[in-house]
């Protein structure tokens, strides 16, 4: 449902830039397409054969860790690149803690990261009657807000598609750690590599929407 979700909210964007009324970047909406493509991919792998008695070698783990996040992070906090490069460690498919592990870990990190490019109290001093969690925290989508309003980006059907995209990413780590004891969490090298390039894409997309230059 949450891949429905996030494809019709990307239908609507994708409506509203051919019709001429989304002013939004190219990049923007070209990261929304591949957002949109990633979460199918990885939705695809979860109910794809499994090959769990296929052996990986050790390329097949060294490609599984390795990433095509650069600079993403480290331009904005040394560690956040740090706790990545420590997520993807756990990633291998004799693991079966691997998804529990990353996944907890990638969570964490999405949270940080946005907290650190749209901190509390900017988001609070820029409109202080935004959005609420029911703890009283400033919620995900005030954060995504500000963001983008920071860079004059702001489109009320950008906004809702980012939060989807965010929503759709939590929702993959929910259901990859479903079953998280003896086989039943143990995933195969195709599931872990599109776990991980979901998580990829959501960090660019994170990065690019933040307006900070780190």
């Amino acid at each position: 449902m949450s891949v429905v979700t996030l494809t019709e909210s990307f239908s609507r964007l994708e409506a509203a830039a051919l019709s001429g009324q989304w002013t939004g970047s190219d990049e923007l909406f070209d990261l929304s397409e591949s957002e949109t493509a990633n979460s199918v991919g990885a939705l695809n792998s979860l109910l794809g054969e499994r090959t769990d008695d296929v052996a990986a070698s050790e390329a097949d783990v060294a490609t599984l860790r390795a990433t095509t996040i650069k600079t993403e992070l480290s331009r904005f906090e040394a560690d956040l690149d740090a706790r990545w490069r420590g997520a993807l460690f756990s990633l291998h498919p004799d693991n079966p803690d691997a998804s529990r592990h990353f996944c907890t870990s990638a969570r964490e990190l999405l949270s940080s990261f946005l907290e650190l490019v749209a901190p509390d109290h900017d988001v609070l001093a820029a409109d202080p009657n935004c959005p609420l969690t029911p703890n009283g925290s400033v919620s995900r989508r005030a954060r995504v807000r500000h963001c983008l309003l920071r860079q004059n980006a702001h489109d009320p059907i950008l906004e809702e598609f980012v939060e989807d995209d965010l929503e759709n990413v939590v929702s993959l780590f929910d259901e990859f750690n479903s079953g998280t004891h003896g086989d039943a969490g143990r995933f195969d090298l195709v599931a872990l590599t599109a776990i991980k390039q979901r998580v990829e894409g959501a960090i660019r997309f994170v990065s690019r929407i933040s307006g900070v230059q780190g």
